[in-house]
């Protein structure tokens, strides 16, 4: 079997979209506290 992959692999439209979220509540409430 052969597997091909395409250049530039990228992340899907709901991953851009969660990674977004998650630096707009970065930048509204600031990090986490562990």
């Amino acid at each position: 079997m052969d597997i091909y992959l395409a250049s530039p692999r990228g992340f899907c439209a709901g991953v851009v979209l969660a990674i977004d979220l998650v630096e707009i509540a970065l930048e509204k409430y600031g990090a986490p506290f562990t």
